[in-house]
Parts: C-alpha cells; sequence; structure tokens
C-alpha cells in the first residue's frame, strides 16, 4: 500500500510538471492547489505508462504492478522531464523544473522540502529496467519523495 501511495504522490508531482510543459508560464496559486493540479497530471502519466507496460494478462499486470510500481513511477518521470530518457535525474532537471513550473512563492519550499530526494538521485545512478527489472534501486528515492511530500502544503 506504501508503494501505491508512493506512485501516487510522485505521479501527482510529474504530471503538474508535464501539464506546465505543455501550457506554458505558471501563475501564482495556493500549495494545495498546486498540488491538486499536480495529481491530476501524475494521475494521466501514470495511466499511459500502465498502458505501456503491455501486459499479458489481469494475473500479470496484478502481480507485476505491486512489484514493478516504481517502473510506472520511472516511466512517468521520464514523461514528465525529471530524468532523461536514461531514468536519471540531473541537477540541471531539477532546477529547470523547479524555476519553469513552481509558482514563484513555492520554489523555496519545494527545494528545501524535496531536495535531499533530489540527492539522493543525482548520487546515486539509478540502474537500467535491463539491469533491474523491477526498477529497485528508485525505492530510496521514491521513499524520500513520498515522505517528504506529506509535509509539502503543512
Amino acid at each position: 500500500m506504501r508503494t501505491l501511495t508512493a506512485v501516487v504522490v510522485i505521479s501527482i508531482v510529474l504530471l503538474e510538471i508535464h501539464h506546465l510543459l505543455v501550457m506554458g508560464e505558471v501563475k501564482e496559486k495556493s500549495c494545495r492547489a498546486t498540488v491538486q493540479d499536480i495529481t491530476k497530471l501524475q494521475l494521466q502519466l501514470l495511466a499511459v505508462c500502465s498502458k505501456e507496460l503491455k501486459f499479458k494478462n489481469g494475473k500479470e499486470k496484478s502481480k507485476k504492478t505491486n512489484i514493478s510500481s516504481k517502473c510506472i513511477l520511472r516511466c512517468a518521470m521520464i514523461k514528465a522531464e525529471l530524468t532523461g530518457k536514461d531514468g536519471q535525474i540531473t541537477a540541471e532537471s531539477v532546477d529547470y523544473l523547479l524555476h519553469k513550473f513552481m509558482p514563484p512563492s513555492l520554489i523555496d519550499k519545494a527545494n528545501k522540502t524535496f531536495y535531499p530526494c533530489m540527492e539522493i538521485g543525482l548520487k546515486e545512478k539509478f540502474k537500467t529496467v535491463e539491469e533491474d527489472e523491477f526498477c529497485l534501486t528508485y525505492d530510496p528515492f521514491i521513499k524520500c519523495f513520498m515522505q517528504n511530500a506529506q509535509t509539502f502544503c503543512a
């Protein structure tokens, strides 16, 4: 259940980023409104990424979704451009996304809240899907992100 929660929270952030990439300049809005927008977008990216995994049947989907939810999140992060196509986070992509897609009033708060997680992604290179079928190397990053997201609007 924690993994599903992590998937939802990260998906929210990624969807908002994707939406903002498409829509352009970020308008000033409250933290909760920003999170709501991000949540909607993340759910869309998760749906797309779930379909791209092409499960053979419902049983395989159920089994692999529980195990490989991190791969779904990896896909969503790539689509939102948080990571490169190789699944790696770069300092440039994080900085660019924060300044381009967060309302100005939330940039400092986002930096303070999520930078420790970004450091994990920057220091520890994630394995490729070929090397890590279930994307388990993303686990420390996802756990950090999920824990810190709980206090973002507090």
